[in-house]
């Protein structure tokens, strides 16, 4: 769940409100906009994330102000929400009903036939599928909510969301190997304040990793606590099995990755992996047709994997040399000039299947990047970068990643450091 910082949700005698995006009043002037939230808490957090979302949508297309259509699809998205979890809510009522009557009719039936028979010892009172019954229910209403069992409901619950793939999976990897490989089942209301640090702790420690069998990098360590934070962030949201958080439970995720680092590593971290440009010429030279498209495209668009794998054909402008692209993390538009090479190998790309909207695929026709089960299980930009590295006699150039990097070094070098952030799409372009 979305977890709304103190200083934006903000309590109020009328109940909850959130200033998002701004609007024009009826003078003409520009304000920031304001929504009432309601008074309970768990709704508010909700329509609080979606009228974020709505205000994200609404830049991504281009928007600077709230229209009456934005705003009103933000709330009746919420208004389906509320009714959902009112529904919700009374099933869950109607069954614990119907539990607590089964159970009162069992024991009014033990008592008539010990008043009428009298008890016999060694004897059931009861039947065995009836005894089974009321023992199963009596089990299921007195078993406390596990740790567990909170990883499978919030996984669902992301696997529902409008997230990346490559997020839930990461998410499920950390929570449902690493999480489980350092820590046993056990009830929520076991996990306090110390039993939280100790896990961050084991973390902190770089244990060995599942596949290399090496201490996790200081990074992994990071990204893996940042994850477990957004998990006991939304038990605590949710209320789920009426866990509350301890005081201050941010505090034991908190870490500064160079402390992680060993000595060795702070050296080595000091000096910044970069392509130089002999490298880059052997590359071109022994790449062909496809790969000189993608080295190219890394180089002047700072295109990974992932974004060649869903670039469409529409949001080429081959005529202007141009790429009009939306990243995907910032939802910032990038514009990128494209040189006659490149312009010229992409139309190639282009003849290949007119038909299809997709920019680049595989000789195959397949994408470059696929997922499955929220898994990627192939990279064919990885793939033909390794071939190509071998071919061109330096198997240990770095990865294809790292064309990004150089564009954006380059640009920082040469531009400055506010176009090289236009340059990677992580801020607007400036007039």
């Amino acid at each position: 769940m979305f977890r709304i910082p103190k200083k934006e949700l903000s309590r109020h005698p009328k109940g909850y409100r959130i200033c998002v995006g701004q609007h024009q009043g009826a003078d003409g002037k520009i304000r920031p906009r304001t929504f009432w939230l309601g008074d309970d808490p768990i709704t508010a957090h909700y329509a609080a994330n979606e009228y974020q979302a709505a205000w994200s949508r609404l830049k991504w297309a281009g928007g600077s102000l709230w229209t009456e259509e934005a705003i009103q699809t933000a709330r009746d998205f919420i208004a389906r929400f509320v009714a959902i979890r009112a529904e919700m809510h009374d099933g869950l009522r109607q069954r614990i009903e119907n539990l607590e009557a089964r159970k009162r009719g069992v024991e009014k039936l033990k008592d008539e036939i010990t008043f009428m028979f009298g008890p016999r010892p060694g004897d059931p009172i009861l039947s065995d599928e009836t005894q089974a019954v009321a023992e199963n229910e009596e089990e299921s209403q007195q078993s406390p909510p596990t740790l567990y069992a909170a990883v499978d409901r919030y996984l669902a619950v992301l696997n529902d969301k409008r997230r990346a793939d490559s997020h839930k999976a990461r998410a499920e990897r950390i929570l449902n190997v690493d999480l489980k490989r350092a820590q046993k089942d056990c009830s929520l209301s076991e996990i306090d304040y110390l039993w939280i640090d100790r896990l961050c702790d084991h973390f902190k420690n770089r244990p060995l990793g599942r596949k290399n069998g090496k201490r996790l990098a200081a990074n992994t360590v990071a990204t893996t606590l940042r994850y477990l934070r957004a998990f006991f962030i939304w038990i605590d949201d949710t209320s789920f099995g009426g866990w509350e958080a301890p005081r201050k439970l941010a505090k034991p995720f908190r870490c500064n990755v160079r402390d992680l680092m060993t000595p060795a590593e702070l050296k080595a971290s000091g000096s910044i992996k970069q392509f130089d440009r002999e490298t880059l010429r052997k590359l071109y030279a022994a790449a062909s047709d496809f790969q000189k498209c993608l080295m190219l495209m890394g180089l002047f668009t700072g295109a990974t994997q992932q974004e060649l794998s869903i670039l469409e054909k529409g949001e080429f402008d081959l005529d202007r040399s141009e790429l009009i692209h939306f990243r995907n993390k910032t939802k910032i538009e990038g514009r990128f000039w494209l040189p006659p090479e490149l312009v010229d190998l992409v139309k190639k790309q282009f003849q290949r299947d007119p038909g299809d909207a997709v920019a680049f695929r595989t000789s195959e026709g397949r994408a470059l990047v696929t997922f499955r089960d929220g898994r990627e299980v192939s990279d064919a930009v990885r793939q033909t970068w390794d071939d190509l590295r071998r071919a061109a006699g330096v198997p240990n150039a770095l990865s294809f990643k790292y064309l990004r990097k150089f564009l954006g070094d380059w640009m920082m070098r040469h531009a400055g450091e506010s176009l090289a952030q236009v340059a990677l799409s992580h801020v607007h372009r400036v007039s």
